[in-house]
């Protein structure tokens, strides 16, 4: 317990110190350490400052966001006026506000992962230090808020003692309905309230009375909400969605036929998936002891992927959720890895390699100073490197018995959700120098939406002992 302590006291420390010292040396020694870091700090704090004070002046910041150094025009829902009023949040306030957000996220990541090993804890550092994590900080978003309540309502209120499974459930509703108040998407998350571990009851009125909740703040707010989807960019580069990747392959008149006929076909195929191979999927998705208190943060995680994914294009640091996707994902590594023999190339040490590789290269803006020219050679070279990582790391998935071999098909879905989720962090900046990236990048992501999909049916139509209170 001791070394799982003091392990658990390591990864804090390098979180926390790690984070800090690189916010530092972007925001107030201006080294670029950021990957498209903005040119100046909390940009998106400024978003909202400059919005307030629209306001107070009488301006409409929706319409003409004349305070905003960049001349946007507000994209958040209407609360964070009035609680920038509410607190007399303004431009003079940014720098207090973003570092307390810095703070706030580099603590509760610090603590959000149990980490019993040495390794476990290098292959998390490698995610937390990644663009998408980076550059959340550095911009301040709003995002930082959102996770701190997913986080709290998955991970660290299933942890407190003394407090009942009932109370906990309706304090899970309460934080989905105040996140869905701030940015709309984690309306997804609504469905998590089915594993509430009480009466059927219970489940059905924490999610009715969540769901009219929600459903009256979409439709009180129906024209706030067509501004905001009329003010807000729809990044093609740096991003993920349904329509980023296709842009580099179709015209832009079809673009959201085929991506939305690709969610169509999408869902049927999983539904059927899902009700003719349900003892398969079974297998593929254990529930059990070891994996049972990461659950639901896998779910969170991937419901909003998946969520945010169909809505539309969304900048790359919204893969900030993805992190609460990895506990369950390592802890199978884990069980996986302890059952094969003692090999320098076991899957776990393969993955370790892979991920500290993109990190050192493509983690920081560091090597931005090197050619465009510079940088493709190195993208092709990695496109040689990975995909050999890639196999050496599933080939101890094939088991060989009376001389034949036979897949494995747990730890081989694990180990290929491990590898979707290592490039949604650091692909897109590969597909910049390199354009057919995207194509690989574009399997990825749609084949992470469809193992997040089939994920969540089965855990919603089989699972009913996990939930945001305490067992």
């Amino acid at each position: 317990m001791k070394r799982i302590e003091s392990k658990q006291a390591w990864l804090a420390v390098m979180v926390l110190g790690t984070l800090l010292a690189l916010m530092l040396l972007q925001i107030v020694f201006k080294v670029n350490v950021v990957y498209k870091g903005m040119a100046f700090p909390f940009g998106d704090l400024v978003g909202i400052s400059s919005a307030s004070e629209c306001v107070r002046a009488g301006l409409n910041p929706y319409l003409e966001n004349t305070m905003d150094p960049f001349g946007r025009e507000f994209n958040y829902p209407a609360i964070w006026l009035s609680l920038a009023d509410w607190v007399g949040f303004d431009g003079g306030d940014v720098m207090l506000v973003g570092w307390i957000l810095i703070i706030l996220f580099s603590l509760s990541i610090a603590f959000l992962f149990k980490v019993k090993r040495f390794k476990q804890g290098l292959l998390y550092l490698a995610f937390i230090l990644s663009p998408p994590v980076l550059l959340l900080l550095e911009r301040g978003n709003s995002d930082i808020v959102l996770f701190l309540l997913v986080a709290l309502m998955t991970v660290y209120l299933p942890r407190l003692r003394g407090i009942p499974p009932l109370m906990n459930t309706y304090i899970a509703a309460g934080i989905i309905v105040l996140a869905t108040f701030l940015k709309l998407y984690p309306l997804v998350l609504l469905p998590l309230l089915i594993l509430a571990p009480v009466s059927l009851r219970h489940r059905m009125t924490a999610l009715l009375v969540s769901g009219i909740l929600v459903a009256g703040y979409l439709i009180d707010s129906f024209d706030i909400i067509t501004l905001i989807k009329q003010n807000t960019p729809q990044p093609l580069i740096m991003a993920y969605g349904k329509n980023v990747l296709m842009e580099k392959f179709f015209s832009v008149g079809t673009i959201p036929i085929v991506s939305n006929t690709l969610i169509i076909l999408a869902v049927i195929g999983v539904v059927l998936i899902s009700i003719k191979g349900k003892r398969f999927i079974h297998t593929l998705f254990p529930a059990d002891q070891p994996f049972q208190e990461t659950i639901l943060p896998y779910m969170a995680g991937a419901l909003i992927f998946a969520g945010t994914f169909v809505l539309g294009n969304n900048y790359m640091y919204r893969l900030v959720f993805l992190l609460l996707t990895l506990p369950y994902l390592l802890n199978q590594l884990a069980h996986f890895t302890a059952s094969q023999e003692v090999s320098v190339f076991s899957s776990e040490n393969t993955l370790l390699v892979s991920s500290l590789l993109l990190m050192g290269i493509y983690g920081t803006g560091v090597f931005d100073i090197f050619s465009d020219e510079t940088w493709r050679i190195v993208d092709w070279c990695m496109v040689g490197i990975l995909p050999a990582l890639l196999l050496l790391s599933l080939y101890p998935c094939l088991k060989k018995e009376n001389g034949k071999r036979s897949v494995q098909w747990l730890p081989c879905l694990n180990i290929l959700q491990f590898w979707m989720v290592l490039l949604q962090f650091y692909g897109y900046r590969m597909g910049e120098f390199f354009i057919s990236w995207y194509a690989i990048m574009g399997l990825a992501s749609w084949g992470l939406f469809l193992t997040f999909f089939v994920a969540t049916i089965h855990f919603l139509t089989h699972q009913h002992g996990t939930s945001p209170a305490r067992q």
